[in-house]
């Protein structure tokens, strides 16, 4: 059944904050279509070796959006020094 739900367009935007030693990424997901958005994942990753940034510990997981929901997740890691690219994935999300 999961395989058969009709895709969601989800929008994101997305800003990093960095104090000292940490950076906290916050991301904002907005679930623009009438379907659910199930299971969306946020990865980070160096932009320059493209290996994920580690550890990250995110305020949440695998988050699902409700039609015209809209959330705020955020994520905390050691600063690389520059901005990681930041990889939306999800269940049913189109594109």
């Amino acid at each position: 059944m999961l395989n058969s739900l009709p895709p969601a367009q989800v929008d994101v935007t997305h800003r990093l904050e960095t104090a000292g030693s940490e950076s906290t990424m916050t991301v904002e997901l907005t679930n623009r279509s009438d379907k659910i958005a199930f299971f969306i994942e946020l990865l980070l990753t160096d932009d320059q070796t493209g290996e994920p940034v580690t550890p990250i510990f995110w305020q949440d997981n695998y988050v699902s959006l409700s039609p015209n929901e809209t959330r705020t997740v955020t994520g905390t890691f050691a600063s690389t020094g520059h901005e990681p690219a930041l990889t939306v994935r999800g269940w049913n999300l189109i594109g």
